[in-house]
């Protein structure tokens, strides 16, 4: 283990011998000093050798170091703890463009791990970035090249595979609210106090750095197919929860937060292996339930982490929702393969496109004509066979045929094959025509499937958002759920709403319950729970024209004579009817 630590250093007031006030400073492993440097705690709280790189003006050389002033004051606040390397970086202020670009690229240098900024200095596996005191834009400048640094370091990864090293931002926090007192705990403030009596925390700022990260990530999924950022993130998230989740108590926490993280990333992986292979039964049947499910286990925790990432993460599950289907040769498989079909519109991934329309249209000629059930890959070994058949005859059809559906799929079979062949057939098409023709070729494939009557009636569901899940009712409610033909009964958990929530905060969970109602092709709802946030809820499926409901029950009441004479009264609630809310449309 070696951390390099990179600090911005000014003038000090000089009202002080040590021209910063000397306080306490609350770190992660406790309180330090007092000193005048917010570097001590720093150090003194790192793991293995430090390198300390000290970013600074002229005026801050001549101020701290010609005098020998800042090594001095480092080496009496620091006690027993090891002297680092240190490192003055002399920077401009910044006052051109070209001096501002010389900040940028000292500072991205400085986070590079693999560029050594001392000789001697090991090779940090931590990195902290103080921009507690930088001057102006410093902290701006700071922000952006780490960012930059660990994007061009992401692509070193994928090349050398040279491990990650994590950097964080550090701010001490002096003076950011709070009252007099001896110990303010997590805040500090100036008063009268005398230095050993005022405590200022360290702040980790790092997370909001990290969601620029989680965005790129989630949006590397679904704009590029990759999820080796995203698996990396995860990944490392679990490394930090581990510690925390040991040191707690009940050692089932471990599993409470690590558990979903890990699902979540191999869950990831394995939808973006089976979207780079075309694994498409797979994809549409296992690989993107489990990525939603997944998910959504994990929305909570990487909330408390960056609560930015909670809407890009909704809007991931919102659209690998739509390639969820029990089967691939259904009308309900037909439906996920055009919209994976489009989200490889979206990648520009032209050959698994070309691949994907053509299998698609099989399928449709498969449920065309076939008895039921329709055979299912991996479901018995005439699949293959039952397949092969199919495919041969539509195209048969398509060449007898030259309108309708096959002549369609034996039209698109030609620009299929072309793709196929990467450009080596005489006849071959230029790329402009090709990528034009394979993104209307998903509009024409979905309007041929709606033609013949292949995709059907979109199913419908039932939600039942409450405390008590549907596998508990009697066989006479889920009878009159589905009587009521909305579809088959879902269950939504009703969100738990704390009794000292305030009312934004039963308004933002009854938001996020109605948004993951909303994501499903709900038909219907039944909602009952916390009085406010039902009302929250109900509001806002009514005004998406979904019918919702109560169920009204009857109270059964008996009485039984005890032993010892006293008489045991027991009451029983039997399900009556589902009735509407008032307000919406039924």
């Amino acid at each position: 283990m070696a951390t390099r630590i990179v600090t911005f250093l000014g003038l000090g007031s000089g009202r002080f011998p040590e021209r910063y006030e000397p306080v306490r400073y609350r770190g992660e492993k406790g309180i330090h000093g007092p000193t005048a440097l917010h570097d001590v705690p720093t150090i003194a709280e790192a793991e293995g050798p430090v390198t300390l790189v000290v970013l600074g003006t002229v005026e801050v050389e001549q101020t701290w170091f010609a005098s020998d002033l800042y090594l001095t004051l480092l080496r009496r606040d620091l006690g027993p703890c090891p002297m680092p390397l240190v490192r003055l970086v002399v920077i401009p202020k910044g006052a051109s463009t070209e001096e501002r670009w010389e900040i940028f690229e000292q500072l991205v240098a400085l986070v590079d791990p693999d560029r050594p900024v001392v000789p001697g200095e090991v090779r940090p596996t931590g990195i902290v970035v103080d921009i507690t005191h930088g001057f102006r834009s410093q902290p701006f400048f700071a922000a952006a090249a780490i960012a930059f640094a660990q994007s061009e370091r992401r692509r070193r990864w994928t090349e050398a595979k040279s491990p990650a090293v994590p950097v964080r931002i550090a701010y001490a926090a002096y003076e950011p609210s709070g009252g007099p007192g001896p110990d303010r705990g997590q805040n500090a403030t100036r008063s009268d106090a005398p230095a050993e009596q005022v405590v200022v925390p360290i702040w980790d700022l790092t997370q909001f750095l990290d969601v620029l990260r989680w965005n790129t990530a989630l949006d590397g999924l679904l704009r590029h197919g990759r999820a080796d950022d995203l698996a990396g993130l995860l990944e490392g998230a679990e490394k930090e929860a581990r510690p925390r989740a040991a040191s707690a108590e009940d050692h089932k926490e471990i599993g409470k937060q690590i558990g979903p993280l890990s699902r979540f990333r191999k869950a990831a992986s394995a939808f973006a292996e089976g979207l780079v292979t075309v694994r498409v039964p797979a994809l549409i049947t296992e690989l993107a339930g489990r990525l939603t499910e997944t998910a959504r286990d994990a929305r909570d925790i990487l909330g408390q982490r960056a609560k930015p990432v909670v809407p890009m993460l909704d809007h991931m599950v919102e659209t690998v929702q739509q390639l969820v289907a029990p089967s691939v040769v259904s009308p309900e498989g037909l439906r996920a393969s055009v919209h994976l079909a489009r989200l490889y519109a979206r990648l520009q991934r032209y050959s698994e496109l070309s691949a994907l329309i053509r299998e698609t249209y099989v399928s449709g000629f498969t449920l065309l004509r076939a008895d039921d059930p329709v055979p299912q890959p991996g479901e018995g070994s005439d699949f293959n066979a039952r397949r092969k058949a199919d495919d041969r005859a539509l195209g048969g059809l398509g060449k007898a045929l030259q309108s309708g559906y096959p002549g369609h799929f034996n039209a698109f079979t030609g620009l299929r094959n072309d793709v196929q062949h990467g450009g080596f057939r005489s006849q071959g098409g230029k790329p402009d025509v090709i990528r034009k023709r394979l993104d209307a070729a998903v509009d024409q494939l979905e309007s041929h499937l709606q033609e013949v009557g292949l995709f059907g009636p979109t199913p419908g569901v039932f939600a039942s958002c409450s405390n008590h899940p549907s596998t508990g009712w009697t066989p006479e409610q889920h009878s009159a759920a589905l009587a009521l033909g909305h579809g088959a009964v879902v269950d939504v958990p009703f969100p738990a709403i704390p009794p000292d929530a305030a009312a934004e905060d039963v308004a933002r969970l009854a938001q996020r319950a109605a948004g993951e109602i909303l994501s499903l092709p709900c038909r219907g709802a039944f909602v009952a729970g916390e009085h406010s946030a039902t009302f929250a809820i109900v509001h806002r499926l009514q005004a998406a024209g979904i019918p919702c409901y109560v169920a009204t029950t009857g109270r059964e009441a008996s009485e039984a004579m005890q032993a010892d004479g006293t008489v045991l009264k027991t009451s029983a609630f039997r399900f009556v009817a589902w009735r509407p809310y008032p307000g919406g449309a039924q």
